[in-house]
């Protein structure tokens, strides 16, 4: 019975119910947002193929990855084809699309938590040298 008030009383006094959020409204987070998706379905399909790597080339860290990892156009395709390929994907999901826009048409929300988690980051590991420039690139 001892051992058991004992426990009880380190349990009571060891629970502490106030939050105890640190303030980090003062470290500075550069995030920029590019909507590749807006770009992705904005390619006039006239001609297709030169629209479409302007829009890859535009975002060199994303596209490639884009097209290959989350399309699944194979490597070894050819240029043609992989245009022809995500032609049809823009085809077929621009209803899709649509709705995401009307879903997410301000996405300040979602910057404003992404920028709060860093600079929860910043205050944990401050190894980090910040200011640091980030790049949200969003595909819906």
């Amino acid at each position: 019975m001892k051992y058991v008030l004992i426990l009880i009383t380190v349990l009571f006094f060891s629970c502490n119910n106030g939050d105890k959020i640190p303030d980090v409204s003062n470290i500075k987070i550069d995030l920029q947002t590019q909507r590749f998706e807006k770009s992705l379905f904005a390619i006039d399909s006239a001609n297709f193929s030169d629209n479409f790597n302007k829009v890859i080339a535009a975002y060199p860290s994303f596209g490639e990855n884009f097209i290959s990892t989350i399309l699944g156009a194979d490597p070894k395709w050819s240029e043609d084809s992989v245009a022809a390929y995500v032609k049809l994907f823009i085809q077929l999901h621009h209803s899709v699309y649509d709705t995401s826009t009307l879903v997410f048409k301000d996405f300040t929300s979602y910057e404003n938590e992404i920028k709060k988690g860093l600079q929860f980051v910043n205050y944990y590991f401050l190894t980090i040298k910040y200011p640091i420039k980030l790049s949200l690139t969003l595909a819906h």
